[in-house]
């Protein structure tokens, strides 16, 4: 459970063979973590949405000061958009 003004943290890694855009609603976010490591806090950058390539992890942190509605994938797998 995330409470108002937590700092949240998601780790996500692409297993797929695409690559996956990701925005989460309502909030901007700072990439932490990319395949090269953590990314020093001075060195983050702001996005509202990221691509995470195939076969990559990225982190990102953001301040819950809004409702979290949702995490959401901008492209989806074929096998997705079929079900």
């Amino acid at each position: 459970m995330v409470r108002k003004d937590d700092r949240v943290r998601i780790r996500m890694g692409n297993l797929t063979m695409t690559n996956h855009p990701i925005h989460i609603h309502g909030h901007n976010f700072g990439v932490s973590c990319t395949d090269g490591g953590w990314v020093p806090r001075t060195a983050r950058w702001p996005e509202t949405t990221i691509d995470v390539p195939i076969g990559s992890l990225r982190a990102v942190e953001f301040i819950a000061d809004a409702p979290l509605v949702a995490v959401g994938l901008l492209a989806l797998a074929p096998s997705l958009r079929e079900s």
